[in-house]
């Protein structure tokens, strides 16, 4: 984890989310981990749909990091790159406090990453190097 005043980045690989409404892709079936909620809701209170919102998960605070503390929230942006493409996508979902670098269904697969939730994703990046760290 890296910060600066206002934002905080950090690279990792892409494991893939598959929690929120049940569809085709995303599913109790599809997913042995699979979860019917998020952490944060729409709207209308209903859980994110991993297929269809691009989000990114956030790990759960920790003594480690905290997303609190830096001002991350959950409906918060964030800028995913991969390679040469920029995708946009909220903090959709938490996830282990020791565990950074999952993605939703959708927001990988509009990057061009496999989305399949037992198999998809990426391979481990080597860490971030920052000289001021966010936690």
């Amino acid at each position: 984890m890296c910060g600066t005043r206002g934002a905080v980045f950090w690279k990792a690989d892409m494991d893939i989310d598959c929690d929120g409404r049940p569809g085709r892709h995303c599913n109790a079936l599809t997913d042995p981990y699979f979860s019917g909620s998020t952490a944060f809701v729409q709207s209308d209170g209903r859980p994110l749909s991993s297929e269809k919102t691009p989000y990114i998960v956030v790990p759960a605070p920790s003594e480690r990091w905290n997303y609190w503390a830096h001002g991350v929230r959950g409906g918060s942006v964030a800028a995913v790159v991969y390679r040469d493409r920029v995708r946009y996508a909220v903090v959709g979902d938490t996830g282990p406090a020791g565990i950074i670098g999952e993605a939703s269904y959708a927001l990988a697969d509009s990057l061009g990453i496999d989305p399949d939730p037992r198999a998809g994703g990426t391979r481990r990046a080597s860490p971030t190097s920052c000289s001021r760290t966010a936690g």
